[in-house]
């Protein structure tokens, strides 16, 4: 016989990264626990999203400039197309920040810190992964006693989570835009400071594999918009196309030299002057 207090611990016999087999606590004892949970944690919580959804972490850098132009870029695109309903923006700021990054590195703290991910604390991380995107939402939840635990913890705080979010795009919004140029030295910098970080033949080789699937399409788009006429985007991507299809034995690219042969349906390849693929 094995004593044990409300989980199951891992079997001996089970090597130590063997938690994920660690048995569910019992359902009403794990609903009382998120409650109590909730009064020791609701203050770092709170701390937590007022942080992420704050435009004034620091007067120097009061957010950072990809956000600013990456929700100015979202802006425009509403405009250019017509879309007058705000929501419809909210939406794509809210997928294209909170949802896709800081939901998963919620849930996923591992992903960021060298610290294993015990399953007893799945529930909680979902908790708050699941406040967080409820309070991106712009649609008024209708909460029965049926309604999923990990919504109802934090309803009567939802109110005041929206109005966060809120508030940081708006201010996000009303904020000096950062020119293009700036944006590209930046971008630029980065790019050198990582640049021997990533294979970058690679990921040339895929773009070129999605531009090229998909050059009528781009070709059309980009004579229709008038910002990419006037930096002669429809021109750029043509030479791009006509570059990549001259015979490999007779081009170089950024010192590497195209390659085409059998391999993956005779795709283009990116090879250096060693021979490597990439």
């Amino acid at each position: 016989m094995r004593v044990f207090h409300l989980v199951r611990p891992p079997n001996s016999s089970v090597s130590h990264g063997a938690e994920g087999q660690e048995q569910k606590m019992v359902t009403e004892i794990y609903l009382t626990r998120l409650l109590t949970m909730k009064g020791t944690l609701q203050k770092f919580i709170e701390d937590m999203l007022e942080t992420i959804f704050s435009s004034t972490s620091s007067p120097q850098s009061p957010f950072p400039y990809c956000v600013k132009y990456m929700f100015d870029f979202l802006d425009d695109q509403a405009r250019e197309h017509g879309i007058v309903d705000p929501e419809v923006v909210h939406v794509w700021k809210s997928n294209s920040l909170p949802l896709r990054f800081w939901v998963n590195l919620i849930k996923n703290p591992d992903f960021i810190f060298d610290i294993q991910k015990p399953t007893r604390i799945e529930g909680s991380l979902n908790v708050v992964a699941q406040t967080l995107m409820d309070a991106c939402s712009t649609h008024e939840q209708h909460l029965t006693k049926d309604s999923p635990s990990s919504k109802l913890l934090f309803a009567n705080e939802m109110d005041k989570y929206r109005q966060w979010v809120q508030r940081f795009y708006a201010q996000i919004a009303e904020a000096e835009p950062i020119p293009d140029r700036e944006m590209a030295m930046l971008l630029a910098e980065e790019s050198q400071e990582h640049g021997q970080e990533f294979m970058i033949y690679s990921a040339l080789n895929e773009i070129y594999s999605y531009v090229n699937q998909n050059k009528e399409m781009l070709f059309e788009e980009l004579s229709q918009n008038e910002f990419a006429l006037q930096q002669q985007l429809p021109e750029a991507l043509q030479k791009l196309l006509d570059t990549m299809e001259v015979p490999p034995d007779a081009q170089l690219l950024n010192g590497s030299m195209l390659l085409s042969d059998t391999y993956a349906d005779s795709k283009t390849k990116l090879v250096t002057h060693n021979g490597n693929f990439y």
